[in-house]
């Protein structure tokens, strides 16, 4: 599974209300927003990642030595988005393909076993955007043009393996010269010609997860947007799906909050430990500013538990206790992961408390260095 990043526009509408960067760039929270998707991406195991640029802008290849990301130099005479795909087509498997100006509050990259299409219900609709209808599977059969208040297309798609061949036929097909050197087309706006062949799904997302910018105006609502969205620990933490998986299958996962279940799995974890007297030491298990998550699926089976604090300064992981049964999967190392990058969004660092050396090895396996030495006397 990969990314493609569309990075090639030039941002004139952004320049010309105040920027001084690519869109792309744009610090959200103190970070590049291209920065935010490329974690995002990477929780979900999407390391492969390729960023199209214009032949002439090197602000982008920093990425390269720092997340591994590869860059490609679109030849200038591209007029549009269709003219960059064409030039990718070999690229195209199982892809994320993501507009540079789409800002993420929330991870929306979690896996599919179907090709889908982003969708929000926008606040305010501009006269051609496009709206998907659906048949009765769910399945894209047609689109309409215009301010209606359904759901339209956002910036971000993702396309299996099997849609994928098709889908670069078809590119392949209608990138002629009149399409290539039409400034008006975008690659997607051919996709109902072969409507029938993919089996296109749609996925919406709420105008509070996530947003495009296209101007500065809306680069500071972008910013407000990830700001409230990320100062509810609970709402990130409860729309983030994990992914295990399970006879070949993609099983989802989900963090649910709920102390009174992670009581029990509480318990478990003193009982691993054997330190029942430890309970004794406490007036109450959870402090008022820690959170805890019951990890579950749709059937409500139970795999985990996880809690965290978070301070001004820090995220402290206070827990975190897997199933025995549920070990050995990279369950643990997934739930630190997505932990991390809340963390990172947050421009905060993570912390975790450290008991024995198997915890120790695992953490230290998933990249923490230790910073304290913690004193105590029998």
């Amino acid at each position: 599974m990969n990314a493609i990043i569309l990075a090639g526009g030039k941002s004139s509408s952004m320049y010309a209300t105040g920027a001084t960067v690519h869109k792309a760039l744009l610090p959200i929270m103190g970070i590049p927003n291209i920065e935010r998707t490329i974690m995002m991406l990477h929780d979900y195991h999407i390391s492969d990642i390729i960023i199209a640029v214009y032949i002439l802008n090197h602000d982008f290849d920093y990425l390269t030595k720092k997340y591994s990301c590869r860059i490609e130099y679109i030849p200038i005479e591209g007029k549009n988005t269709l003219y960059t795909m064409k030039y990718l087509l070999h690229y195209i498997q199982e892809t994320f393909v993501i507009e540079g100006d789409v800002v993420c509050a929330q991870n929306i990259f979690f896996p599919s076993n179907s090709s889908r299409y982003y969708v929000m219900n926008y606040t305010i609709t501009e006269c051609d955007a496009w709206h998907p209808i659906l048949n009765s599977y769910g399945e894209i059969k047609s689109f309409e043009i215009g301010n209606q208040n359904t759901p339209a297309l956002f910036g971000v798609s993702f396309w299996t393996g099997l849609s994928s061949t098709i889908l670069k036929e078809h590119i392949a097909a209608i990138s002629t010269f009149e399409n290539l050197n039409n400034s008006d087309i975008f690659w997607d706006d051919f996709i109902q010609e072969i409507l029938q062949d993919i089996k296109v799904k749609t996925i919406e997302i709420l105008p509070e997860e996530a947003c495009e910018m296209n101007t500065y105006e809306e680069y500071e609502l972008a910013q407000h947007i990830c700001t409230t969205y990320l100062s509810n620990c609970q709402k990130y933490f409860e729309h983030i799906y994990l992914v295990i998986n399970s006879n070949n299958q993609h099983r989802l996962l989900r963090f649910v909050f709920d102390k009174y279940h992670s009581l029990r799995w509480h318990e478990q974890l003193l009982k691993h430990y054997d330190k029942k007297a430890f309970i004794n030491c406490i007036s109450k298990v959870f402090d008022e500013n820690e959170l805890p998550f019951v990890i579950k699926d749709n059937k409500n089976n139970e795999y985990g538990y996880f809690s965290i604090a978070e301070e001004n300064d820090f995220i402290l992981l206070r827990r975190l206790f897997i199933d025995k049964k549920y070990r050995g999967n990279n369950l643990g190392s997934q739930v630190v992961q997505f932990i991390l990058t809340y963390a990172r969004l947050k421009t905060k660092e993570l912390r975790v408390n450290v008991y024995d050396r198997k915890a120790e090895a695992f953490y230290r396996k998933n990249g923490f260095v230790k910073n304290y030495i913690c004193y105590h006397i029998h």
